[in-house]
């Protein structure tokens, strides 16, 4: 009488699940262009007012080089801009720090995803012919 036609198999959840991966992956990317874009403006600001410029730092007999990119990471990681008294270049780094944030988590979830799809679905993708 019934005719169950629309079973949930273990094709379809690995399907289903591969699609979650590529929007996890979709929404990765997307972060990846609002943060590069909101610091690539904090960053012009950043220069502007600190003259960040490459430091040496000598550990255990050994010159490490930090660059540009990673000091001002971690001026905007120690949120170190919020001791300036302009409003628009701390509103700035505020959206920086937000959308790195939220990157990172991006990242994170993704290869928790991706984990999680190996190990629930790694088997049964192996055996296809």
């Amino acid at each position: 009488m019934f005719d169950e036609t629309n079973i949930f198999t273990l094709e379809n959840a690995a399907v289903l699940f591969t699609l979650v991966l590529f929007f996890l992956f979709f929404m990765m990317i997307v972060n990846v262009i609002r943060f590069s874009l909101a610091s690539s403006k904090f960053k012009k600001y950043t220069k502007e007012k600190l003259q960040l410029n490459q430091k040496e730092n000598r550990r255990e007999k050994v010159y490490f080089y930090e660059n540009e990119s990673f000091i001002y990471l971690k001026f905007l990681l120690k949120r170190k801009f919020l001791d300036s008294s302009d409003k628009s270049y701390i509103e700035a780094g505020n959206k920086s720090f937000r959308l790195y944030l939220i990157f990172v988590f991006n990242v994170f979830l993704f290869m928790v995803a991706f984990i999680t799809f190996v190990i629930l679905f790694g088997e049964y993708i192996h055996n296809l012919k």
